[in-house]
């Protein structure tokens, strides 16, 4: 009921069932209804029912009239003026709801924002460090990360190295007949051939 009007003022009315006035005021965030605190179940002298009234309402939930209008009894009468006190606080109460749901949502929003940053810094991140290793045309290792595996290897005395070098022949001659665009070609199509041999743990790079 309340949710259907997105209204944060407090909004008043009878309940159908029980008979008695019950108020409600929504807690949004951002036009969105999120909660709804309730105040209820009070008679107020302004909309007090007439005692066939009352009965009405008794018969129609099948309920005693008798025991119905004895309940009544030990619920006070409270006058508009009181009954808007108390929906003035709780609406304060909800505002402040309202705020803080709302500071919650902007800072979910900003950690979601920072968590995008950071996720995007760390694939530039190691976008970068593959460029520097990797070569541009053919994606096998470059030079730098040869000299650099050589200088590892080359440390170490507790394995054995086993190094395969080899040229592209008639790579110039391609170039110059051809052109470069199919020069290029041909060293995409030797490094796919070198990887697709190469057993997974080995480094194949290119060096000239």
């Amino acid at each position: 009921y309340l949710s259907a009007y997105k209204n944060p003022s407090p909004m008043i009315w009878r309940c159908k069932s029980a008979g008695l006035i019950d108020a409600g005021i929504n807690i949004m965030v951002e036009g969105e209804h999120i909660a709804s605190i309730l105040v209820g179940q009070v008679r107020l002298q302004e909309n007090e029912l007439s005692e066939s009234e009352y009965r009405a309402i008794a018969r129609a939930m099948r309920i005693d009239e008798e025991k119905y209008l004895n309940g009544l009894k030990n619920i006070p009468v409270m006058n508009m003026e009181k009954f808007k006190s108390i929906l003035d606080a709780f609406t304060i109460l909800a505002n402040q709801l309202s705020e803080l749901g709302y500071h919650n949502l902007q800072q979910k929003r900003k950690i979601k924002e920072l968590e995008i940053a950071e996720s995007n810094l760390q694939q530039g991140s190691v976008q970068l460090q593959e460029m520097a290793v990797k070569d541009a045309l053919t994606g096998l290792y470059n030079r730098t990360k040869f000299e650099q595996l050589m200088e590892e290897y080359g440390a170490r005395k507790d394995c054995k190295v086993c190094m395969v070098s080899g040229d592209a022949n008639n790579l110039k001659l391609t170039n110059d007949i051809f052109g470069h665009e199919e020069g290029d070609k041909l060293l995409k199509q030797i490094a796919d051939a070198l990887l697709q041999e190469a057993d997974p743990w080995a480094y194949v790079c290119r060096c000239g």
